[in-house]
């Protein structure tokens, strides 16, 4: 081997030098690029880090309210009665109160639009460049004819039709489930979907909220 060497002239070791600097630049190299990896690794970590945080800074408060009102006759006593059934309209209002931060409505779904309930929503009609402050509100209100929705015909047109609906010890309202959907996006942009739904027209269930993109 020593023999070999020293009839090595200065090409063969400036091709010697040549190769083991190749190695040592891709070693180099190699460990440049993992360790570039292992960085954007972590700043993507970060970044994710940073967004939730973020998100939770910018996400609102959400409280929730419901009044319902029956249609009602004089009791004769300054009062009133409450009258179900008597081919008037019953109404519920629910308020969604965005709290902490504002946001952006962006999309409204009642998830099953049937003959004798209509609904209304503030603000009206969507409009995606208002912006709901915090502390506003999200409106709905739902009318409902129960007369008519669980078609109770009263053929002898008896003044106290109500009271023998009633009589029969059946809970109709039970029978109601308003499903429904709000769509908002918080001020940086996200997209949340928010499920609500309203039984025995009274109750009010909500979901936690969904992300949506």
């Amino acid at each position: 081997m020593c023999e070999i060497t020293t009839k090595w002239g200065p090409s063969e070791w400036s091709g010697i030098i040549q190769a083991v600097g190749a190695i040592i630049a891709s070693i180099f190299l190699f460990l440049t690029f993992r360790s570039q990896k292992r960085s954007e690794k972590l700043m993507k970590e970060s970044a994710e880090i940073d967004k939730r945080a973020k998100r939770g800074e910018y996400l609102p408060e959400i409280k929730l309210e419901i009044l319902t009102f029956y249609p009602t006759i004089s009791d004769g006593f300054g009062g009133a009665k409450i009258r179900k059934y008597n081919g008037e309209i019953t109404t519920i209002e629910i308020k969604i109160i965005f709290n902490k931060n504002s946001v952006q409505i962006l999309d409204f779904e009642f998830l099953q639009l049937e003959k004798y309930i209509q609904y209304e929503i503030y603000p009206f009609p969507l409009d995606r460049n208002k912006i709901l402050l915090s502390g506003e509100a999200f409106e709905l209100k739902f009318s409902i004819n129960l007369q008519n929705y669980f078609d109770l015909v009263n053929d002898q047109d008896l003044d106290d039709f109500n009271s023998i609906i009633e009589s029969n010890f059946i809970d109709y309202e039970s029978r109601i489930y308003l499903k429904n959907k709000l769509f908002f996006a918080d001020m940086l942009g996200n997209k949340y979907e928010f499920r609500f739904n309203v039984s025995d027209l009274k109750t009010l269930y909500y979901s936690e909220l969904i992300m949506v993109d």
